[in-house]
């Protein structure tokens, strides 16, 4: 629920920063903005990449000890 709201928060800022930004600095407003969410999406598809292609698996223990279970089953 809170990144819903974060999310809300971002984009409310994003709209108030136009709306000051209209009058004067329309185009540079416009492109600081897709700069910083161009920024943003690179940002959070390395860290997805590395979470991905992360060697650790977060039941790496169970596995271990599912194949000692397997090897102590096993005549």
């Amino acid at each position: 629920m809170a990144l819903v709201f974060g999310l809300l928060l971002l984009t409310g800022l994003s709209a108030l920063l136009l709306i000051v930004l209209w009058d004067s600095y329309r185009l540079a407003g416009i492109v600081g903005l897709c700069t910083f969410y161009l920024l943003a999406a690179i940002f959070c598809g390395l860290r997805l990449k590395a979470a991905i292609f992360d060697e650790s698996s977060p039941f790496h223990a169970t596995l271990e000890e599912l194949a000692n279970d397997r090897e102590r089953l096993m005549p």
